[in-house]
């Protein structure tokens, strides 16, 4: 990591802020953080890049569609669907454009934004089931609302255990929280 740190100051010192070079640069540190689980110092430096990328490449470019995705994808891997999907879509809109809908590049972001997109729906039925959990919990619903959420729990539950049995990962393994 400090190598990477130090590569990128010294590409800043000698090439500039906008060149290719130091964007890519960059780009792989942010990446290295985000793998590090260290999003926090990740995500300022992949909306540094995209930043640059817009302004040197322009907006339809395939590296600036590249930091689009890679800073919608930091969003959304910290739970934080608003901000991210929108980029997301922003970038595989620009490279069906750009490359085509057969490129291996259109249909990774493409896939990303179908996986971002249903884990941002289930979050939000999740929060609302939370909601009525609590409600429920603290008997703060009329009679006929608790029985309606006593089932929507049920039903929780019992999609909850099919995830497990299928082998997906339970919802609350598979967000990533701060």
């Amino acid at each position: 990591m400090p190598l990477a740190r130090e590569a990128l100051e010294g590409r800043r010192r000698v090439l500039g802020d906008m060149h290719a070079t130091t964007l890519a640069s960059i780009n792989l540190l942010a990446g290295i953080y985000d793998k590090r689980g260290e999003p926090q110092l990740g995500l300022p430096l992949h909306a540094e890049c995209l930043r640059a990328a817009r302004r040197t490449l322009g907006n339809e470019h395939p590296n600036t569609l590249g930091a689009m995705h890679n800073l919608g994808g930091a969003h959304c891997e910290r739970g934080d669907y608003q901000s991210g999907l929108p980029l997301l879509r922003e970038a595989a809109a620009g490279l069906r454009k750009v490359v085509g809908d057969e490129h291996p590049d259109t249909r990774h972001v493409a896939a990303a934004v179908q996986r971002y997109a249903g884990l941002a729906e289930r979050a939000t039925e999740e929060s609302v089931e939370d909601k009525y959990s609590a409600m429920l919990a603290n008997k703060a619903l009329a009679p006929a609302q608790r029985s309606t959420v006593a089932k929507m729990m049920k039903r929780r539950a019992e999609r909850l255990k099919q995830e497990d049995q299928e082998g997906e990962e339970p919802a609350a393994r598979r967000r990533r929280v701060e």
